[in-house]
């Protein structure tokens, strides 16, 4: 209960603050919702709690009618309400007041002109507390100067509630990363501060910890160096994942530890790249998580405006890539004809494909590193941290197989891989393609004449364009037409990735659904189609005798 919660925070030496966000649907000039609002202070006062806040952050800047007759401002009517309660409580020593304009950003026009913020500053009894979180809601860097300019117009030194850490905005990422961009000087300008960390909150240890130590600056002789006490709350930290602890309710199964969750970088191409579910067991007494892999860890998930030293090379390395993919698609000397061991006898084109070549294996050598701590993390003994960490960690592991595989597209040596088309209407495709496409494309891709077991992946596409019967079938007839082909080399997420792009095009176009044809000997194709939600109609149509499949999705 809370009762219990207010208790045991005031056992633990621990500051109970009860705060309250009555600006959505209150009418400050009403004195009904001014009661209903002392009532349920009070009766929180009654449970032992002597600490309070009252917020209107996040909320429209407009009154009612009513409350325009009432007062001159916006502000003047918080002020007015605010300075009521904080009497009614007694005047406590720990108030505190978040104003519609909590940071800079938000300010109308600017902090030193604000008018709302004035008349909060004059307004508000003085010993009432203002919460303020930096140039924006979320802050790469709070200055003292920006902090002394708000004094003078708040006429007292503000509380500072920094987001920093919080991720309840964006709970896709984490921020590990340390205390930072913040002078220890700017405590003296301030009247308090409080951080807000992460939602999962064993996942906290190296923000609060080094917030902590950032704290402790003031009051003794120890200088904040940041990159200093993130080392040593790293180290401290990493002892977290060795003690075993089970989440509540959970149960000992048998372990599991020993499962490698991540293959080889080049094999797990085909297949999707997330890590298995974490076994319950504490039995995992090998590959301990070391200092190395938590700073890893940290690095990957820094700060919300700054990425750690290992996510920076990890982006350097693909932007690399990206940005010089023509020196791979222009390149002049075949893979394994020139003499690797001296670049200066290599023709400019093939000493920057080298160059590339050697890059991209260095990324791949990186997500590999990346990969390898994700199975030492599946095997830590506390599993409480991983349970927090997991799905981070797992998402992680996807974006890497997007961009390996994104990186191996661009390292096709310029062949053809395969495309993808639609037609909104199957039946105009039809009629169109026989009589003004099929004859030009035999023209320009002959038919292969050698031995089928011998043609290249480009030669058995070129074959496929000659074993073509239009359909009669209905259901196909007032469906979108798609067409796929692609080289075994291309990653079945990218072809997804296609496909379900092409359908939403076709479905914003006003189509109903999609049909397909694919060879029958194309069993990775036809897989990739039908676990994407194509029937497959083989068995039920005119198809039956043909030597393709037809394959329709409704969208």
């Amino acid at each position: 209960s809370l009762r219990a919660l207010i208790r045991a925070a005031e056992e633990s030496g621990i500051l109970f603050i009860y705060a309250i966000s009555p600006g959505v649907d209150i009418t400050y000039s009403s004195r009904r919702d001014m009661k209903f609002l002392k009532d349920k202070l009070n009766q929180i006062r009654g449970f032992g709690c002597n600490a309070f806040a009252i917020f209107f952050d996040d909320i429209d800047n407009v009154m009612c009618l009513q409350d325009q007759e009432e007062f001159n401002s916006f502000a003047a009517a918080q002020v007015e309400v605010t300075n009521e309660i904080y009497k009614f409580l007694g005047m406590p020593a720990n108030f505190l007041f978040c104003p519609t304009e909590y940071c800079a950003a938000l300010t109308d026009p600017n902090v030193k002109d604000s008018k709302y913020l004035a008349t909060v500053g004059v307004g508000l009894h003085s010993d009432i507390d203002i919460m303020w979180t930096g140039p924006k809601v979320v802050s790469n860097n709070i200055s003292v100067e920006s902090i002394l300019e708000l004094q003078s117009v708040l006429q007292r030194k503000p509380v500072i509630w920094d987001n920093i850490h919080a991720n309840d905005y964006e709970q896709g990422r984490l921020n590990l990363g340390p205390y930072d961009c913040r002078p220890v000087t700017l405590m003296e300008s301030l009247n308090g501060i409080f951080t807000n960390p992460n939602c999962e909150f064993e996942l906290n240890y190296v923000p609060i910890r080094t917030f902590s130590l950032w704290c402790q600056s003031k009051h003794t002789e120890f200088k904040y160096d940041v990159e200093k006490v993130l080392e040593q709350s790293i180290r401290e930290w990493t002892e977290e994942f060795s003690i075993p602890r089970l989440p509540d309710g959970y149960l000992l199964e048998a372990d599991l530890s020993d499962t490698n969750v991540n293959e080889d970088m080049d094999d797990e191409m085909q297949s999707d790249s997330r890590p298995i579910s974490p076994a319950i067991s504490m039995e995992t007494d090998k590959d301990e998580l070391t200092v190395k892999d938590i700073r890893l860890l940290v690095d990957l998930f820094y700060l919300p405006q700054k990425h750690g030293k290992a996510a920076n090379d990890l982006f350097a390395q693909a932007k690399w890539l990206k940005l010089n993919q023509r020196l791979v698609s222009s390149r002049r000397v075949p893979i394994g004809t020139a003499n690797t061991s001296n670049l200066d006898n290599c023709e400019p084109d093939s000493i920057s494909a080298k160059e590339w070549d050697k890059r991209f294996s260095k990324l791949r050598s990186t997500c590999q590193v990346i990969r390898q701590f994700g199975d030492r993390l599946m095997t830590c003994r506390n599993r409480v941290l991983l349970y927090e960490v997991y799905n981070y960690v797992a998402d992680l592991s996807g974006i890497l197989y997007h961009l390996i595989s994104q990186m191996q597209l661009i390292d096709n040596r310029g062949k053809i891989c395969g495309y993808l088309c639609a037609a909104l209407d199957s039946k105009q495709f039809y009629e169109r393609y026989e009589s003004e496409w099929l004859t030009q494309i035999h023209d320009r891709y002959p038919q292969p004449e050698s031995d089928i077991a011998s043609w290249t992946p480009e030669e058995t596409v070129a074959n496929s364009l000659y074993n073509f019967t239009p359909p009669t079938d209905v259901s196909v007839l007032y469906l979108s037409h798609l067409e796929a082909r692609f080289d075994p080399s291309v990653p079945e997420k990218i072809i997804k990735r296609m496909v379900q792009f092409v359908l939403e095009q076709l479905k914003s176009k006003g189509s109903y659904g999609a049909s397909t044809l694919i060879d029958l000997w194309n069993t990775n194709l036809r897989r990739i189609f039908t676990s994407m939600g194509f029937v497959d109609l083989q068995d039920y149509s005119w198809m039956s005798k043909q030597k393709s499949m037809i394959a329709i999705k409704l969208i």
